[in-house]
């Protein structure tokens, strides 16, 4: 998996040249048109940097295969589960 930042455009290309599994980047850079060239030959999508629950559920129902954040804490609700 290759993993940018912004401008995915090329990573994309040389993902779906050379038939390696997908791109991973920032999520503002993973746009539709991206998620679909990667799906559209059985390659994943993935973002990072997701800071909100609510981003989180929006990059899910784009159809992101993966999602990695350094903001686990303001995803989940530690509160309400019992350790």
């Amino acid at each position: 998996m290759l993993v940018g930042e912004l401008n995915l455009n090329p990573l994309i290309a040389l993902s779906l040249d050379r038939g390696y599994c997908g791109v991973a980047g920032h999520y503002l850079g993973m746009t539709k048109q991206c998620v679909d060239r990667l799906h559209g030959k059985s390659q994943k999508s993935g973002v990072g940097f997701t800071p909100t629950r609510n981003l989180l559920n929006r990059e899910h129902g784009r159809g992101i295969d993966w999602v990695f954040t350094n903001h686990l804490s303001n995803l989940t609700d530690c509160r309400n589960q019992e350790i």
